[in-house]
């Protein structure tokens, strides 16, 4: 594991704002052109955790990006394998954070009717960055 690049993704998570996160798609409505100087994308971007990433100038210049298709890429690698080379975790931790998170939550992670179980639009940055400092705290 790559706890540096661990720790600078949770500390990314933090500064996401809601109206920004979007857990269902890679990167949605961003057009290169539009991204400013410092790698930020204009109003109206949305993405989840691995997209954001992909966005982030620091992140990018380390060869982890976002294609313009709005997925990510690190080497050779694309979506959940890309990630897991990037930050150096397994594969399966991969897809369960940045994919599948929502079949980890609880009614105590989400306000849900009963019975009604988590979906995409129930995952948070906080989310993800909690599983994240979960995997580094096991590291």
């Amino acid at each position: 594991m790559n706890k540096e690049r661990v720790k600078y993704v949770i500390e990314l998570l933090g500064s996401i704002k809601p109206e920004s996160w979007n857990y269902g798609t890679w990167a949605e409505d961003f057009d290169w052109d539009e991204v400013d100087m410092q790698g930020v994308p204009h109003c109206g971007t949305a993405a989840c955790a691995a997209g954001w990433m992909g966005l982030n100038s620091k992140i990018r210049a380390e060869g982890f990006y976002v294609d313009s298709g709005g997925a990510p890429r690190f080497g050779s690698e694309v979506g959940t394998v890309a990630v897991a080379d990037y930050l150096g975790i397994t594969y399966s931790d991969s897809t369960r954070i940045f994919m599948d998170l929502e079949d980890d939550l609880t009614e105590d992670d989400v306000d849900l009717e009963h019975g009604d179980a988590p979906t995409t639009d129930d995952v948070t940055p906080q989310h993800v960055a909690r599983a994240l400092q979960e995997l580094l705290d096991r590291a």
